[in-house]
């Protein structure tokens, strides 16, 4: 599954946030949440993701990181007339003038957008 690799990326990336943020001490700092942004033409299935999230955190110091998933519409902009528009379904034309001249803007991409540390309380 590709959402597989995508998240093997993405967790890769927050440890080595997370290992920066901790000057390389993971285990001083837990990752209490990671978000994400999904795009409608990510090529990604939003409903894979959280299962592979779960496999790959599971019995690592991820385990217990909440994935927090927002979805992003598809949107164009028009070389003819130069509005903007999100789009339903996938048909590819301005709802202003209906060109068939768009551009994506927005909605074609898994990203990254924020994670949260807490600071680990350590008995005694």
């Amino acid at each position: 599954m590709h959402e597989f690799s995508l998240i093997r990326s993405l967790l890769r990336q927050v440890k080595e946030i997370a290992a920066e943020h901790n000057d390389g001490q993971v285990e001083s700092h837990r990752v209490a949440s990671v978000e994400v942004q999904i795009g409608a033409l990510a090529g990604v299935e939003p409903e894979l993701v959280p299962l592979a999230f779960e496999q790959l955190t599971h019995q690592t110091p991820l385990e217990h990181t909440a994935l927090i998933i927002h979805k992003q519409a598809l949107a164009v902009v028009c070389t003819d007339c130069e509005q903007e528009t999100e789009l339903e379904g996938f048909v590819f034309r301005c709802g202003h003038c209906q060109s068939g001249n768009v551009r994506i803007i927005r909605g074609d991409q898994f990203r990254l957008l924020t994670m949260t540390m807490e600071q680990e309380h350590h008995a005694c």
